[in-house]
């Protein structure tokens, strides 16, 4: 059991076709898997030392990345392609749970005759991205650049449960329509009310601090 972390490289770039153009995104390499023991502490030493290290080269964050390592895609799983994602700017890492809730634009399929190209499942299928298409989903903004994609936020929360002292699971709608299901901490150990976490992206939703505990109790 676990999730498996991966960072973003600091120079790595790919190129993706999307409908006619050809665009530069970054890429997520491996890193390890975390389990329900916890991250030792020279794992969260070399986290805080690439997060270090990014922001000394001022690196710009990619609007996209592909995710290291193929994977069958499509019906029955024998496409071999890449998963590419919309990227939060100044992130730095994500993990393969649900991707932390940013979007997923598709899937990179592997081309003979130069870069990969960006497919959307149809129907069990995978089907090439157009520019119109593409425009559609959001991929690509007016002046046909890669668009800045924005993470969902919480519309409603139905329940918080706790889960063991201190941490809890909160089931939740976005607002792009998708059902989350959101595990936190609790600073004090206290559960969230629900209308807390309207508003809030999943990341900040993970962590319920003491003060907000306190400006809820005043209202």
């Amino acid at each position: 059991m676990g999730v498996q972390i991966y960072f973003l490289s600091g120079r790595a770039r790919r190129q993706v076709r999307i409908g006619s153009g050809v665009h530069r995104v970054g890429l997520l390499t491996r890193g390890w898997k975390v389990t329900e023991t916890g991250m030792r502490g020279d794992r969260i030493a070399e986290v805080a030392a690439r997060g270090d290290a990014q922001q000394a080269r001022r690196t710009a964050t990619p609007r996209a990345v592909l995710v290291e390592g193929a994977v069958g895609a499509g019906a029955g799983g024998r496409t071999e392609a890449l998963r590419m994602l919309g990227w939060e700017t100044g992130r730095l890492m994500t993990q393969d749970l649900n991707w932390d809730h940013m979007p997923q634009l598709g899937w990179a399929v592997f081309s003979p005759d130069g870069p990969p190209v960006l497919h959307e499942e149809a129907d069990g299928s995978l089907v090439p991205v157009s520019d119109a298409r593409a425009h559609d989903l959001g991929i690509l903004g007016p002046d046909g650049r890669l668009a800045e994609q924005r993470l969902p936020t919480i519309a409603e929360c139905l329940s918080v449960s706790e889960i063991t002292a201190g941490h809890y699971c909160a089931d939740c709608i976005l607002d792009n329509g998708r059902h989350a299901e959101i595990l936190g901490e609790s600073e004090s150990g206290d559960l969230p009310d629900t209308s807390w976490f309207a508003g809030r992206t999943p990341a900040t939703a993970a962590g319920y601090r003491l003060t907000e505990q306190l400006a809820m109790r005043r209202r």
